[in-house]
């Protein structure tokens, strides 16, 4: 299984519009092939701060979302409204399944 944690810092004026679209791009990654999970957050104390949580069955299903025609148009919805992004791969060493 495969984690991926990213960090997105949104223009302070392009806040609402930003947040619009990464709802809607949540709905479609969850169509995608291999999506187990795709949440967003957004952060209490810094508000322009966003953050996607997923999980995938393969690194290689992730990658081709990664390339798909969803991701390409979220990227052009998205364009100039981002000041940071930062993005994480993570392997799942240990769960916790309450």
């Amino acid at each position: 299984m495969l984690t991926i944690i990213s960090h997105t810092i949104v223009e302070p004026s392009q806040i609402e519009e930003v947040k619009k679209t990464m709802l809607e791009q949540v709905k479609k990654t969850l169509q995608a092939d291999g999506c187990h999970r795709c949440e967003l957050h957004q952060d209490n104390n810094i508000n322009n701060k966003f953050i996607f949580i997923e999980s995938w069955r393969t690194m290689g299903s992730w990658r081709k979302h990664m390339r798909s025609d969803v991701i390409k148009q979220f990227n052009r919805e998205i364009d100039g409204r981002i000041i940071d992004f930062d993005v994480n791969l993570l392997n799942e060493l240990a769960m916790n399944s309450d």
